[in-house]
């Protein structure tokens, strides 16, 4: 129950825009646009987005864990080689990283060891508009 309300919790920051947890800026979002915010949250084993699709533009994904082993996120773009990292996150903690996201298919996955087979891997729409 404390694992729920503290997804929720986490839930509510993204979708109030404020900030959550630690941020590792990949590439700065710079144009002035508001970013649109996607949590994904990590547990043994599977990944889940709050929302399966963003606009394109600045983007905010953010990897919350709320399992008992560290994770990282990893997201590439398909049709491209670029692979955007959030750093491993720790149980119970929030990382993020602010990046331009064009239009496509996204994979997203957890690159430690197994756990991606294990199906820590979910897919992102991004469109023109929404």
């Amino acid at each position: 129950m404390r694992g729920l309300a503290a997804g929720l919790a986490v839930a509510l920051i993204c979708v109030a825009g404020l900030p959550a947890g630690g941020t590792a800026s990949a590439a700065s979002a710079g144009s002035g646009d508001t970013p649109s915010r996607a949590l994904i949250t990590a547990d043994e084993y599977s990944l889940v987005l709050l929302r399966g699709e963003l606009a394109r533009g600045p983007a905010i994904p953010q990897n919350y864990n709320r399992g008992e082993d560290p994770h990282d996120l990893r997201l590439r773009r398909l049709g491209h080689s670029r692979v955007y990292q959030i750093p491993t996150t720790a149980p119970g903690s929030t990382e993020s990283l602010q990046l331009r996201m064009g239009t496509g298919h996204w994979v997203l996955w957890c690159s430690l060891a197994h756990h991606r087979s294990c199906g820590m891997e979910a897919n992102l729409r991004v469109k023109k508009h929404l």
